[in-house]
């Protein structure tokens, strides 16, 4: 997992859980790594400077997003 704003974190995670980022108004970039199965609910409603997310290909199928996850 890369998020960009106010500061740059890259983890090789697979879950993001309920509301991990909900509100957070510093998160600008997302790129979700090979790794990734679910995101929570909620995981980044209200990121209002959200503007770039990065799904890896080989995960759409069997990824699971919960209710309202990027939800502005």
């Amino acid at each position: 997992l890369a998020v960009t704003g106010v500061q740059t974190c890259a983890l090789p995670i697979s879950v993001i859980e309920d509301r991990a980022f909900y509100q957070n108004e510093t998160v600008e970039k997302v790129v979700l790594p090979e790794t990734i199965q679910s995101i929570g609910n909620e995981a980044f409603s209200g990121c209002q400077s959200l503007t770039d997310l990065t799904f890896p290909a080989n995960r759409l199928e069997s990824l699971t997003i919960g209710n309202e996850a990027f939800y502005h």
